[in-house]
């Protein structure tokens, strides 16, 4: 296994430290190789064997998140917690995805002693004005420059709070991740308590984020007080979930506002993924790698390729 496919498994093992069902560890490990048909086939394998096994649904819920049945999966991690799991095991899992369902009045219930004071103050805040998405059509298109360079996929134009920045299309970034002169000139709410005072990247909400004429109202983002940001930052975290095409050739970004991919696969080859805290991993040999990694960005340089995050897949046009 190279280095790029360790440093994802250590990732995915990081998630998974809770495990203690033998038929779950079993199908974590299948999972780590790569080996995602037979994973996924031990992970309902050891629910129905016990299918009251708060770690076994643990398991098949998570996994379902990763591979971006969030709305099901999540349902199955709040089963767990009512056969027995720990509350604090579960609320990581659930934070994040009820951050991605958008469901903040379910992420205002959590702990905050676990999640964070400052994602719960966020989390009712936005009950109060919610997130809204608006689209005058199901396709929207905007500009997009590939660059496949590090942790950078590309760069494409956004609006925050009207006014216009180049954005860094980021493999690695979790969200909208404004600098912190950004966050200022835009006026950004931001959310934060003594806990946060060591940590670089704190919370915050911006009035609107437009791409191209897709636009979301109360966007959830973050903010970089480090210094290390400087304009702004999107991660495909924050792309997928309207099911994006990358198009080189045609230096344009297809986004849907129903969230569901036009690509097919029998036209292209379908690489499987995982999304382990909010990077989107893809299967590789012996294991996953983030797209950033050379050895999964060069079968999408140069391509018209499509994040299919409901079936957890990247489809790669021929």
């Amino acid at each position: 296994m190279n280095r790029f496919c360790l440093a994802a498994a250590a990732l995915i093992a990081a998630a998974r430290l809770n495990a203690q069902s033998p038929r779950t560890v079993a199908a974590d490990s299948l999972l780590q190789q790569g080996l995602v048909e037979q994973a996924e086939t031990m992970y309902y394998a050891a629910v129905r064997v016990a299918p009251r096994d708060p770690e076994a649904r643990l398991g098949l819920g998570r996994y379902l998140i990763e591979r971006g049945a969030t709305r099901v999966g999540s349902v199955l991690v709040e089963e767990a917690v009512r056969f027995g799991l720990d509350p604090a095991n579960a609320a990581p899992v659930l934070a994040a995805a009820y951050e991605t369902l958008g469901d903040y009045q379910s992420l205002s219930r959590l702990s905050s002693a676990v999640v964070g004071a400052s994602t719960i103050a966020r989390a009712h805040w936005l009950v109060d004005h919610p997130m809204r998405i608006a689209a005058p059509d199901s396709e929207t298109l905007v500009d997009f420059r590939e660059r496949m360079l590090g942790d950078t996929v590309g760069t494409m134009p956004i609006r925050i709070n009207g006014r216009g920045y180049t954005a860094i299309v980021s493999a690695h970034a979790r969200g909208i991740t404004l600098g912190n002169d950004v966050a200022a000139a835009t006026h950004a709410r931001r959310f934060e308590t003594a806990a946060d005072s060591g940590r670089a990247l704190r919370l915050g909400v911006v009035d609107s984020v437009d791409l191209g004429k897709l636009a979301i109202k109360n966007s959830p983002t973050r903010i970089d007080v480090s210094g290390a940001v400087r304009g702004v930052l999107i991660g495909l975290e924050a792309l997928m979930r309207f099911a994006p095409t990358f198009d080189r050739a045609a230096g344009r970004l297809v986004l849907r506002s129903t969230g569901s991919s036009a690509a097919k696969p029998e036209q292209g080859t379908s690489i499987p993924t995982l999304i382990v805290d909010g990077e989107l991993l893809a299967v590789t040999t012996g294991g996953w790698a983030s797209i950033a990694m050379p050895n999964v960005a060069r079968l999408l340089r140069g391509r018209r390729w499509s994040i299919d995050a409901k079936r957890g897949r990247i489809v790669v046009e021929r």
